[in-house]
């Protein structure tokens, strides 16, 4: 234990895998400093034709669309988004994936409500 947290009482998930945590933090910023929080991200972003349900394909084609930073890899963002296996698409919770190293006291901020989408601010 004291190896993996190199002393630490905690043990972070950009110690387990850096890379995806680097995509996940690339993601948020972009949709926080586009969208102001996740939920309108979601909702004025990535499904902005509201299905409420996007597959990969579709994934990568509204990251495409909303110009995604090259940081930021569609297919395996995807992946990372997925709760469980056999998932095959996903909806605005699958974003709460993205709250993951945001510290707790900003992770209401962060995400958003749908009320503040309904009133455009």
């Amino acid at each position: 234990w004291a190896e993996l947290t190199k002393g630490s009482e905690y043990l972070s998930f950009s110690s387990i895998d850096p890379a995806a945590q680097a995509q996940l933090d690339n993601c948020r910023q972009y949709f926080i400093d586009t969208f102001g929080c996740l939920v309108k991200a979601w909702h004025f972003g990535l499904d902005a034709c509201g299905l409420g349900r996007l597959d990969s394909d579709s994934f990568a084609e509204a990251c495409e669309r909303l110009q995604m930073p090259a940081s930021v890899r569609p297919k395996s963002l995807f992946r990372l988004l997925l709760a469980h296996l056999g998932q095959r698409s996903i909806c605005m919770e699958d974003l709460r994936a993205l709250l993951v190293g945001v510290p707790p006291e900003l992770r209401p901020e962060t995400w958003g409500s749908e009320a503040r989408v309904g009133q455009g601010s």
